[in-house]
């Protein structure tokens, strides 16, 4: 007869979903309750995770459905990504706070007319801020807590690039709760730090979220809790079934909401539960994720990371690269070596990372050559100046005063930068040389390729013409591997570019 009529839990798979087919997050909900929920002043709280790990589910899980609980706070889901700009987004909150204001019959007034003067009026920046200001206030002299819950906070690096006047304001209206009686509950793929920094902006927000959720993947117990959905539909999967689903899924939520969906709509034909055949149905949409997740690490610059840390080799991982990525559940630790969410993903990037691999092993030979190079001219200069190279160098050419202003002008350039570094790195950057501040232009033009017939030539093999050449492919390969765009490069360059590199290690370490 089949179960035709069985309502599919899942079918809301990739949405936000509350309620009965909420699974877990009892940490979250219990961060959110203990910061906002049950305080009497709610503070401001970002939930932070990768995508589709159920970040929005959460926020609307915790806060949405307990409105009516909290007389004395409203609780306002705002889709950050709908405004198009600054002002709009402002706007935004005045027009939500005051439609929900009138739903439960709480405004005056003297919220109306405020609130009307904002929403008709296109006033310039600083009377608008006021103007939001101002109702705020009114809106708390009611004894109103007013939670706005910002999903999707990410869109704040473009809403609110190169824009700090935004980003302050918005800290000014989270900061002082007596005043304006807001709190801010975000969701996001990224920090709010991380937010600031791509938005291009010098701005303190992230100081005043006093509360942080880190979502990832389910915990064992939140596994169970799937299972039990399933069970509790006479759906029981054996334990080589739960294996295959875990292979393909590991604990990442989306994934096992896309093959649950599956499972039951396959139970409810009477049709045998077939792991490996469900994968076959949705690959493309597992593929597409994978994607969707790939392209946010490489924007993130996190994901030549991931690769280093799964297959090595680790040229240029942090502990703290590692610890981010297990907080987010990205990867896991296993019995001797970190792997991927799930066995499946592991797969994949195990056949997209040998191209990856290719990169970072002609990354660490040109890096290699590049330093090899600036620690042999600072060797040759040192044995023919001395110490006090910086100062003698361009001495050396007082007879051509252009040459001469040209190397101070250029040597000035690189103790400001190297001085520049010392304030965000700490006086170790002092002990560098600076040649360690050049890019390998500069190396080349204001340094060998410069003083080639007078000191350079003596010292390495090859002509003026080999150097040259060898600076100009340096020079053109450095971009494209820095900035993860290997693709704008020919094969035949990336291979000239490792014979090139392996020849200058060659050269620098045996002279």
């Amino acid at each position: 007869m089949g179960n035709k009529n069985i309502i599919n839990p899942f079918i809301n798979k990739g949405r936000i979903i509350t309620g009965n087919e909420f699974i877990g997050r009892l940490s979250g909900l219990k961060n959110i309750q203990k910061n906002v929920t049950n305080l009497s002043i709610p503070i401001n709280l970002a939930i932070i995770g990768y995508p589709r790990v159920g970040k929005s589910s959460l926020a609307k899980q915790s806060l949405f459905f307990l409105d009516h609980e909290q007389n004395h706070k409203i609780f306002i889901w705002i889709d950050f990504s709908s405004f198009s700009n600054r002002d709009t987004f402002f706007k935004g909150l005045v027009r939500y706070s005051y439609r929900e204001l009138g739903k439960k019959n709480l405004n005056t007034a003297a919220i109306n007319i405020i609130a009307d003067e904002i929403l008709k009026s296109n006033k310039d920046w600083d009377d608008l801020k006021f103007d939001v200001e101002n109702y705020f206030e009114e809106v708390r002299y009611q004894s109103i807590y007013t939670v706005f819950i910002l999903d999707e906070f990410d869109e704040a690096r473009k809403k609110f690039e190169n824009n700090t006047e935004a980003f302050r304001e918005l800290r000014h209206l989270a900061y002082d709760a007596s005043k304006f009686g807001i709190a801010l509950v975000t969701t996001s793929r990224r920090s709010i730090r991380e937010i600031e920094i791509q938005s291009k902006v010098s701005s303190t927000l992230d100081g005043l979220f006093s509360a942080k959720e880190y979502l990832g993947m389910y915990d064992p117990e939140e596994i169970q809790e799937y299972y039990n959905l399933l069970t509790g539909l006479d759906i029981n999967l054996d334990n080589r079934q739960k294996e295959d689903l875990i292979f393909y899924c590991g604990n990442h939520p989306y994934l096992l909401a896309l093959f649950g969906f599956e499972i039951v709509e396959l139970f409810k034909e009477n049709s045998l539960i077939d792991i490996h055949s469900i994968y076959k149905r949705i690959q493309l949409q597992v593929f597409n994720y994978y994607e969707q997740l790939i392209d946010l690490l490489k924007e993130d610059k996190t994901y030549s990371k991931l690769i280093q840390i799964l297959f090595g080799p680790k040229i240029n991982v942090r502990l703290s690269d590692i610890d981010e990525l297990l907080i987010y559940g990205i990867i896991t630790k296993g019995i001797e070596e970190y792997i991927a969410f799930s066995k499946h993903f592991q797969g994949y990037l195990n056949v997209i990372h040998r191209e990856e691999k290719i990169d970072i092993e002609t990354w660490q030979l040109l890096s290699r050559a590049e330093k090899g190079l600036r620690q042999f001219a600072l060797k040759i200069f040192i044995n023919k100046f001395g110490e006090n190279w910086i100062i003698d160098y361009p001495n050396y050419y007082s007879s051509i005063p252009q040459k001469k202003e040209l190397l101070t002008k250029k040597i000035s350039e690189l103790i400001k930068s190297q001085e520049r570094d010392s304030l965000q790195y700490g006086t170790l950057a002092l002990n560098l040389s600076i040649l360690d501040q050049t890019y390998i232009h500069q190396l080349f033009d204001y340094f060998i390729l410069f003083s080639w017939d007078d000191i350079f030539s003596k010292s390495l093999p090859k002509d003026k013409k080999y150097w040259k050449e060898a600076k100009d492919l340096l020079e053109k390969i450095r971009n494209p591997f820095a900035h993860h765009k290997v693709e704008l490069l020919q094969d035949w360059e990336i291979v000239k570019a490792e014979t090139l590199c392996k020849e200058i290690i060659n050269i620098v370490e045996h002279n």
